[in-house]
């Protein structure tokens, strides 16, 4: 398959196409793997911290901390890496930042000549942006970056400045457009100048959470004339085929791409190949997130509380006929609202680790509500963090124990973290001591031995099994054969 993409002549690439625009890495590249896979048409996409580079407006709806890191092998050696950062400040601002570096290969320095300076040198070109986006409203988002861009040849090294301004506007629940002002004030950096670029973009969401499409539209050098202009464009669609897999396809005016993503709670995998004509590009990217993430369940019970709120409004407009329907109304949505907010209490301190208190808030909750599946699972969540944290503390008790040649007492300590965890690897370890030194004080010195040897083959480099073994191995010598 790639080998056929490779033969085949795309007739979107123009005839005469040179080697590119003055930084065009600020504009028509990727920072991304997943947008790469979508024919980078991502001027629409929100919520993703690399989202920045595409449009400042794209971080607005990042609700949880993010950090991503991204790589890609391009022609000759040159490399593209990435990191990209996003914060909440509160429910309206968000805080990003990216850095974009792209390093060329090594070249040998020559005089005028051609003769050699005796090293090599390259070319380091790189992008950092700080980026601050604000949700206007529901619908409607805005956001800035602050770029600085620099340039640095062998000893030769120049800098300048710019600025974005970016709109996401999501006109209904499936369809987004996107509108980005690069370079407002075109950067200089020697001979080169980046002008200023138009893009546009539109996502919409054929089925939510499942099928997805990107088109961009993007006019490049707007400041210079028409005989300047330059226009990319880009298409993608992105399928999630089962539960945490998407794949993923684009084209644009460059070439075309394909790739995958995996996506956890806490991470995402993105991986794509662009088939160029000059060669095949993979990138990788990788992405974490932290802090308090609303869950699925908690996005249902908001909806349901909201449409709660309707149905009282409708109710007080009736009160006259209705009073006492009215009455049994508000006290079940007084009720329903402090379910909501006791288990939202119980999860924001199960996050932060206090289990305790997370603990006697459900059982609040259970006593009026026994049936309430989502606090029944905080609850086992809770359960289970509490047989990890009684594993590790026991464990801690039986290594004091051993230490102090209180086997007995310290087996007992063991049989209980493994009846709480089976896979424990420290107290199956410390289970094979333990066994050992109670064969050592029965003289079963075979025994023991063989005991050691198969803890050995668990962990090879056990220095207590080891200093055993060498304990065990001189007493063999000194008894003899036959005295074993």
């Amino acid at each position: 398959m790639v080998s056929s993409l490779h033969g085949y002549e795309f007739d979107y690439f123009p005839a005469g196409q040179t080697g590119g625009q003055p930084f065009e890495y600020l504009s028509d590249y990727t920072n991304n793997a997943q947008a790469s896979a979508l024919g980078n048409a991502f001027t629409a996409k929100n919520s993703r911290a690399v989202c920045s580079y595409w449009n400042p407006a794209g971080i607005s709806e990042v609700n949880y901390t993010e950090f991503t890191v991204s790589n890609a092998v391009l022609f000759s050696q040159t490399q593209q890496n990435c990191i990209s950062f996003a914060h909440p400040l509160n429910d309206d601002y968000v805080f990003g930042f990216s850095s974009l570096q792209l390093i060329s290969g090594n070249a040998l320095k020559t005089d005028s000549v051609g003769d050699s300076r005796g090293y090599t040198f390259n070319e380091t070109q790189t992008a950092s942006f700080i980026t601050f986006s604000r949700k206007l409203n529901s619908k409607t988002y805005i956001g800035i970056n602050f770029k600085v861009v620099s340039q640095a040849i062998d000893t030769v090294f120049g800098q300048g400045q710019s600025v974005d301004f970016g709109v996401i506007r999501n006109n209904t629940e499936e369809t987004s457009y996107g509108l980005t002002v690069q370079n407002m004030v075109p950067i200089t950096i020697g001979p080169d100048t980046a002008g200023i670029n138009l893009k546009t973009g539109i996502e919409n969401k054929f089925i939510k959470d499942r099928l997805n499409a990107f088109l961009d539209v993007s006019i490049l050098n707007i400041n210079k004339g028409t005989q300047s202009n330059l226009i990319r464009w880009g298409l993608g669609v992105e399928y999630k085929i089962i539960k945490q897999l998407w794949i993923r396809a684009g084209i644009n005016s460059r070439e075309v791409s394909a790739g995958l993503g995996i996506n956890a709670d806490k991470m995402d995998f993105d991986y794509s190949a662009s088939f160029h004509p000059i060669d095949m590009v993979h990138r990788f990217s990788v992405s974490y997130r932290f802090g308090y993430t609303p869950t699925g369940q908690e996005l249902l019970l908001k909806k349901k509380t909201e449409e709660l709120y309707k149905r009282q409004a409708s109710f007080l407009d009736e009160r006259n006929q209705r009073e006492e329907s009215l009455k049994a109304e508000r006290e079940k949505l007084k009720f329903e609202e402090w379910i909501n907010i006791k288990l939202m209490l119980a999860r924001e301190n199960y996050e932060d680790g206090n289990y305790s208190a997370a603990n006697q808030l459900l059982q609040e909750l259970l006593q009026k509500d026994p049936d309430n599946v989502s606090a029944k699972e905080l609850e086992n969540e809770i359960e289970k963090k509490g047989q990890i944290n009684y594993a590790a503390q026991k464990y801690l008790e039986a290594m004091d124990l051993y230490k102090q040649n209180r086997f007995d007492e310290a087996q007992d300590a063991v049989k209980k973290i493994i009846i709480v965890d089976k896979n424990h690897k420290g107290a199956n370890i410390l289970a094979y001591l333990i066994k050992a030194q109670l064969l050592l004080k029965e003289q079963k010195y075979l025994e023991a031995k063989n005991v050691l040897m198969e803890l050995l083959g668990i962990d090879s480099s056990n220095s207590e099994a080891l200093t055993l073994l060498k304990r065990i191995q001189a007493v063999i010598d000194i008894m003899g054969p036959a005295q074993q």
